[in-house]
């Protein structure tokens, strides 16, 4: 670049151009085109870009780089007159200043997207601008881009944001986030929207002194007619003289007041425009930086929100565990008792059958046993005969073997069934328990997911937060360049415009002194030199004469066309009134039949 600078003799950026506009496409699909014209170290990049494309721009260097100035884009227009010639040429200069300043710009410069927007041929930029994601985006300008491509921070949707907190009548003040900028960015704010109101009271005022100079102009014209139709009219030679050297002179002081007039609008208004345009681009810039603000604020709000609820639903889950953990242990018992229970029944109905079976054979074992022993106490009885103590001894001992017997056989009887089951009211109290563990690992798995969920808010509002920290740091350095700019800006201007005002007096001066020394060297003129200067006196007045009378049949014209208009109308508006009263008619008919 700065090799380029040497041998042009301009700053690179002022190589930059925008020219040869030129109309494309028919119907729905015109629409102008603009070459791009950069310098490159091997020669130039000619480019071809439509004003789409620069809207594209444009955004992408407010994403790129919050916090910039970013020169404003004229403004989109409709309509046929978009495709005069004054119309394109206008927005040519615009956009070219557009450009002019983004690359001049230190925090813009550097951007992916303007590096490819310079350079990028006209079927891979399409493709890069018409990219549906961001990431397919990120990806392009990587591919076609030699400046690193930082991915965008967390956009927050700060419509549904609004939205939802509007719902619940949440109001977020952005005063809730503050930065150690914040008393300079208002105080300049408030600076730039002063003295961009001043400015544009400024430029209405020029805008009115080009058309009094235009007037003023055109005045002089006339003027200087009205002189050399006396000097056509008068017969004395020094008169007619003096005339017609006054209307010569006034009619090339008309020429000079309306370059002068186009030249003021060249060189005060327009400078004056793009300046209003520099202070709408800061405007532009601290208006994003308070959406910015409050997008953070938000996040934050969100945060809060995200906190207290993380809080609240991990509190009852602590809670429903503390009360649930013995709880717990009782019901794991409960549970272990139940499926020995459960065994137990099985177990003891087995053992009852095994029990019944074996009770059976001992029945039979005692009935046989006691009718044994009846025989041997009988055969005893008779045997011995020996003393009636024995006997009553033997039968007092054979009671008490089957008094044993039987008390042992009542000692060996299971238990009852029903004396085994749980009981309704500690099934009851089991399945209480189930639910109050079940609800407690329920709550716990909501606390994780609640924190998972803050976790992931508070990484969007850090985002947010780098990003507001960035936008901040450099709009602080483009603040201070815009400082040392607007005065050298506007002292060029002023400059600029005292030049031309001097050189338009000087101009005027000396056609004027140069009048003087012609009206006092006055000799009588031949008849040839009188009649030459008659002729051109009258070509003159014929020209003015036929300019009037276009004027005046080019007023008839309007007037006409007017009239015409307005006699459509009233007819238009004859036949409406006549077709309702018509209606009318017709519908009072329709009523008189009805009711006969």
């Amino acid at each position: 670049e700065d090799g380029l600078e040497e041998e042009v003799g301009l700053a690179y950026w002022q190589q930059i151009k925008v020219c040869n506009p030129s109309v494309q496409g028919y119907l729905h699909t015109k629409h102008v085109s603009y070459q791009v014209v950069t310098p490159d170290s091997n020669g130039t990049d000619l480019t071809v870009r439509r004003y789409g494309d620069f809207c594209w721009l444009a955004e992408r260097l407010q994403i790129e780089r919050a916090g910039a100035a970013v020169y404003p884009l004229p403004a989109k227009q409709k309509g046929k007159t978009r495709f005069t010639d004054q119309f394109i040429e206008s927005r040519r200069a615009q956009l070219e200043i557009f450009l002019q300043r983004a690359y001049r710009n230190l925090e813009l410069n550097d951007s992916p997207s303007l590096d490819v927007f310079l350079h990028t041929n006209n079927t891979c930029f399409d493709t890069i601008a018409d990219a549906k994601t961001d990431e397919i985006l990120v990806e392009l300008l990587t591919q076609f881009s030699s400046i690193k491509v930082e991915k965008d921070p967390a956009q927050f949707n700060l419509e549904h944001g609004y939205t939802s907190l509007l719902t619940k009548r949440v109001a977020v003040k952005a005063s809730t986030v503050t930065h150690k900028y914040d008393d300079i960015f208002e105080e300049a704010r408030l600076e730039v929207e002063v003295l961009e109101s001043q400015l544009k009271l400024v430029v209405t005022q020029v805008s009115n002194w080009v058309q009094r100079s235009e007037g003023s102009g055109k005045g002089l014209l006339g003027l200087g007619s009205a002189f050399r139709k006396i000097a056509l009219a008068e017969t004395t030679d020094k008169l007619a003289f003096s005339c017609e050297q006054l209307g010569l002179v006034t009619k090339e002081q008309s020429t000079i007041t309306l370059d002068y007039a186009k030249g003021t609008k060249e060189e005060l208004e327009r400078p004056l425009i793009c300046f209003i345009f520099v202070l709408l681009g800061m405007r532009m810039t601290f208006n994003n930086r308070a959406e910015k603000r409050m997008e953070y604020a938000i996040w934050l709000h969100h945060v809060a929100k995200k906190e207290g609820y993380a809080e609240k639903v991990t509190n009852q889950a602590d809670a429903l565990n503390a009360s649930a953990e013995p709880e717990e242990q009782d019901v794991e018992n409960a549970l272990t008792a139940a499926a020995e229970e459960e065994e137990l029944e099985d177990a003891v109905a087995k053992e009852l059958k095994q029990e019944a079976a074996a009770n059976e054979e001992r029945k039979v074992e005692a009935a046989v046993t006691e009718e044994l022993v009846g025989q041997d106490l009988t055969r005893d009885a008779a045997a011995a005969e020996e003393t009636e103590e024995e006997a009553a001894a033997a039968a007092l001992a054979a009671a008490a073997v089957l008094e044993a017997a039987k008390e042992n056989e009542e000692d060996r009887a299971p238990a009852t069934l029903e004396d085994k089951v749980l009981t309704l009211a500690e099934k009851s109290a089991i399945f209480m328990k189930e639910k109050a563990v079940k609800k407690a690992l329920f709550m716990k798995d909501k606390a994780e997911k609640a924190k998972l969920s803050l976790e992931s808010e508070r990484s969007g509002a850090e985002s947010i937060r780098l990003a507001y920290e960035a936008m901040n740091d450099r709009l602080y350095r483009e603040l201070g360049r815009f400082n040392e700019e607007k005065g050298d800006l506007m002292s060029a201007i002023i400059r600029q415009f005292a030049e031309h005002e001097a050189q338009y007096h000087r101009t005027m001066e000396q056609k004027w002194n140069g009048l003087l020394p012609i009206l006092s060297t006055f000799s009588p003129t031949s008849p040839e030199i009188e009649e030459e200067v008659v002729e051109e006196i009258e070509v003159a007045i014929e020209e003015e004469e036929i300019k009037d009378a276009i004027q005046v049949e080019e007023m008839k014209d309007a007037i006409e066309e007017e009239e015409i208009k307005e006699e459509i109308k009233d007819a238009i508006e004859e036949v409406k009134i006549k077709e309702g009263i018509k209606d009318a008619i017709e519908e009072e008919e329709i009523k008189d039949a009805i009711v006969a």
